[in-house]
């Protein structure tokens, strides 16, 4: 199952997943070809089919390289947790937040 980009909390990621998240997604998104004929294309109400054609392409392959590198930088683990993204430092997360509901009751 392939993590959706809403899924993410970018505010509540730690740093060291951040830069993981960078390195990944710079490493797939520079083995994607542009499409240089269309990109250089003048028209702006352009219709010719290959043009069209290069910039469906180079979407879809910008979105899968994404989602790949969400993938790969904040792997999920077992069936327990499918769909879910591991967090090595969860505990540090909760740890005040327990403490508050702890003392409250």
């Amino acid at each position: 199952m392939e993590p959706q980009p809403c899924q993410i909390d970018w505010l509540k990621v730690m740093a060291h997943k951040r830069e993981d998240y960078f390195y990944e997604s710079k490493n797939v998104l520079d083995q994607l070809q542009l499409p240089i004929e269309a990109m250089h294309c003048q028209n702006f109400n352009c219709t010719d089919e290959k043009h069209l054609e290069e910039i469906e392409k180079f979407h879809a392959e910008l979105t899968s390289s994404l989602l790949a590198a969400t993938s790969s930088a904040f792997k999920t683990t077992g069936k327990r947790n499918a769909g879910k993204f591991n967090n090595p430092d969860w505990k540090s997360v909760v740890k005040s937040k327990h403490q508050i509901a702890k003392a409250a009751f």
